[in-house]
């Protein structure tokens, strides 16, 4: 960590933005939208770190992200922290054998996050719950649709904000 001040911006600066989105996915949408499931800004957002962060800022980063989600959602930190964690193990792997600069593996990471993060809460709902959650296939499926999209659009936007943030640190480096 060459420059503390930039350190201590940077994780401001995406922390409030993940806040935000964890804010208009479990609060916001639902009100607007009643009917139509919450696209998970925040998965975005905790993929952007998970992918462009250095190990310990990650972890560390993907335990505050879901401890947010448990305050605004009323979700258990198990249900949520389990299939973020496992989706981490496979993300930061994936990147040090497979990664290129750009959009294209950013979209690809996030809607694998997406369609992991849908798989794993179901699973994890039906082994850990008594009281499980329903499949809800269509909703779920439109969830990781709405990454799909979204997730380029969020890439354009933090992209610039991090390496300005970091400019003599690496961020396209490999592992």
């Amino acid at each position: 960590m060459k420059n503390p001040g930039r350190f201590l911006l940077r994780w401001l600066v995406f922390f409030v933005l993940i806040h935000i989105t964890v804010v208009m996915s479990t609060t916001l949408w639902p009100g607007f939208f009643h009917s139509i499931p919450a696209p998970k800004f925040w998965l975005i957002g905790l993929l952007f770190v998970l992918v462009y962060f250095p190990l310990r800022e990650a972890i560390l980063f993907a335990y505050l992200v879901g401890y947010s989600i448990t305050f605004y959602s009323g979700t258990s930190p198990k249900m949520i922290l389990f299939p973020i964690l496992l989706i981490y193990l496979v993300v930061r792997p994936l990147k040090s054998r497979m990664f290129w600069q750009g959009n294209t593996y950013f979209v690809m990471t996030a809607t694998l996050g997406a369609l992991m993060f849908e798989t794993l809460y179901v699973l994890f709902s039906k082994i850990m719950e008594t009281n499980s959650t329903q499949v809800m296939f269509w909703d779920r499926l439109l969830s990781v649709l709405f990454v799909l999209v979204v997730s380029p659009l969020i890439y354009n936007l933090l992209f610039p904000i991090l390496e300005r943030l970091t400019p003599e640190e690496s961020i396209h480096e490999q592992g």
